[in-house]
């Protein structure tokens, strides 16, 4: 199994697959991220990335951006290591540039390191803007500062910035709303049975979710459900159509995710959705509506209410390749068992599953 560099469009391509499985960013901590780049006055101009322990934010700089990256490396500006990366960018990203950078420094306690990238006078550097144990806080007092593009030559952000009050989102934003479901019931709720295709013994969870939440907030739930790290892309299908990010409709969708609820696309039981994880892996989920009906008044949703296994860790290969991993770290005499210990963080049992744990990081979701 070799050590590759996956690029993805809404993904970071500057973070090897296999380095930090487990120390990684949440989906809780993308969206705050994304929440407030919706706030901005000018969210379109902004890509948000994530890989590992990292979340980026790419700003519009132009359909040059690929030839100043070559321009860059040419003059043997680009930070060591930054060549191969400049290569790997997928031409999609040719508009968008790094600008913005929060890395996770303490996964224990969720601390946030902040980073902005400044060019001047030929130098391309990442200056340093401070810490903070919240995300959402750190990501609060810069992003409302952005001036909406990156400019080569000219800092965008200072250190010292202060908290402002966050301002009113603008339309069109696709990240999750900031206020808590838990302040009003839902009116109807969807239980739905989600399986992972192709494992046996099967990995599944029991969820139970508002009948009118968006498919794109559904994908949240699942990522953290599931146990993935929601570091690549995704699609939703019902029958023939195919939902995803908005950002990516001409390639890999017909239909806004955030546009369709759960109610409208499967709104009885029975139905069926099939969503997609990771194209690479190829992780196939089918996600069965078992129930539709009213809300239980002492739970706070979305919910998990059951569920068995491990999830696998993300970019082990899909079906074949988590065989072939799980293999690997049960026979000490495996020629690889050694690395694939060290790079899955230590052993795995496929058997895990804490549905309390899932439902605190559910309860995190804004």
């Amino acid at each position: 199994m070799k050590d590759v560099i996956i690029v993805d469009y809404m993904r970071s391509p500057f973070t090897p697959s296999r380095k930090g499985a487990l120390a990684s960013v949440r989906p809780d901590e993308i969206a705050a991220v994304e929440a407030e780049i919706a706030r901005h006055p000018k969210p379109h101009h902004y890509r948000v990335a994530s890989k590992g322990k990292r979340i980026e934010v790419y700003a519009r700089i132009g359909p040059d951006a690929v030839d100043v990256y070559r321009e860059m490396a040419a003059a043997g500006f680009l930070p060591p290591g930054r060549e191969q990366d400049m290569r790997e960018l997928d031409e999609r990203f040719a508009q968008f540039t790094p600008t913005l950078c929060f890395t996770l420094i303490d996964p224990d306690r969720r601390w946030f390191g902040a980073e902005e990238r400044s060019r001047w006078a030929g130098i391309d550097e990442w200056l340093e803007l401070g810490q903070e144990g919240e995300i959402a806080a750190l990501a609060h007092a810069i992003i409302p500062s952005l001036d909406g593009g990156f400019l080569p030559g000219y800092t965008t952000v200072q250190p010292g910035i202060t908290t402002r009050p966050p301002a009113t989102p603008g339309k069109g934003g696709r990240a999750m709303p900031t206020k808590k479901r838990a302040k009003s019931q839902p009116t109807s709720v969807h239980q739905l049975k989600i399986t992972l295709l192709h494992l046996s013994p099967p990995v599944w969870r029991r969820i139970a979710v508002p009948s009118d939440m968006p498919l794109g907030a559904l994908h949240y739930v699942l990522q953290l459900a599931m146990g993935w790290t929601d570091s690549h892309l995704h699609d939703f299908r019902v029958g023939r159509t195919t939902y995803g990010d908005p950002e990516m409709l001409q390639e890999l969708g017909d239909a806004d995710e955030w546009e369709a609820a759960l109610a409208d696309v499967a709104p009885r039981t029975g139905n069926r959705l099939r969503y997609t994880y990771d194209f690479g892996d190829n992780w196939e989920h089918d996600i069965l509506i078992e129930q539709v009906g009213p809300p239980v008044p002492e739970l706070a949703y979305p919910v998990c209410l059951a569920g068995e296994r491990a999830c696998p860790p993300d970019d082990c290969g899909g079906v074949w390749g988590y065989a072939e991993l799980l293999e690997a770290l049960a026979d000490p005499k495996h020629p690889e068992h050694e690395w694939l210990l060290e790079w899955a963080g230590g052993p795995i049992d496929p058997e895990a599953f804490d549905r309390d744990e899932v439902n605190k990081q559910l309860a995190r979701l804004p």
